[in-house]
């Protein structure tokens, strides 16, 4: 998934910001407790979850994509010449035993992911009430970074996934040249754009709620 290789630099450098623009925050107006390190840790956990899990459908869906036509999820070379091949795997054996351990590793990240969004959910629930544990600049904060986040996963793959599927079926290639596969953008497109519609409701939500009480208090001082 080339799309992580942007995804992981940008989830490294926001989880700073994020922290520091906190930590400024709390300086200036509230108070940093312990609370606010456990709020800010399982706010952070449930987004690395979801994603997780998102990451996982997507790889599954590819995995599924290859059960029917193997070339729409995984580059395989054709031998040009013919002969014995001494014992050596092909590239369609190679290709089968790669199905094999991305369906592991996309049981695996939805599996886990599952467990960690649910774990982190609850405990962000557990806490609530507690004294700092809720400021502003965390539970908003997590909202704009996995719209942010979903947002680069699910545009950019829904850019690839068109690009890519034109290309397979509409441009042709040599014989002994492989297709270019589309099945890994088509899940990341699949999967992460309905996760960002949805944080970007919520996100939209919030601000319009947010004006009138940003209003009053301009208007009772």
């Amino acid at each position: 998934m080339v799309i992580f290789a942007f995804m992981i630099p940008l989830f490294v450098l926001g989880t700073v910001a994020w922290f520091i623009i906190g930590l400024l925050r709390t300086k200036a107006s509230e108070s940093f407790t312990i609370a606010t390190a456990t709020s800010f840790y399982a706010h952070l956990m449930l987004i690395v979850g979801l994603l997780g899990t998102l990451a996982g459908a997507a790889l599954a869906f590819k995995v599924a994509m290859a059960r029917t036509n193997l070339r729409w999820a995984y580059v395989v070379y054709e031998p040009r010449y013919g002969g014995p091949s001494y014992g050596a795997p092909t590239s369609n054996q190679l290709v089968q035993a790669q199905v094999a351990q991305e369906t592991v590793l996309a049981v695996t990240l939805i599996t886990i992911g599952i467990l960690v969004a649910v774990a982190h959910a609850l405990l962000i629930r557990f806490i609530r009430e507690v004294p700092g544990a809720s400021p502003r600049w965390i539970t908003r904060g997590s909202l704009v970074a996995t719209t942010v986040l979903t947002a680069v996963a699910g545009l950019g793959g829904a850019v690839l996934a068109v690009y890519l599927t034109l290309v397979f079926f509409l441009v042709p290639v040599a014989s002994d040249q492989p297709s270019q596969p589309f099945a890994d953008s088509v899940g990341m497109a699949l999967f992460f754009l309905p996760a960002w519609l949805v944080c970007m409701t919520r996100l939209v939500r919030g601000t319009r709620e947010a004006r009138p009480v940003v209003g009053a208090a301009l208007v009772a001082s």
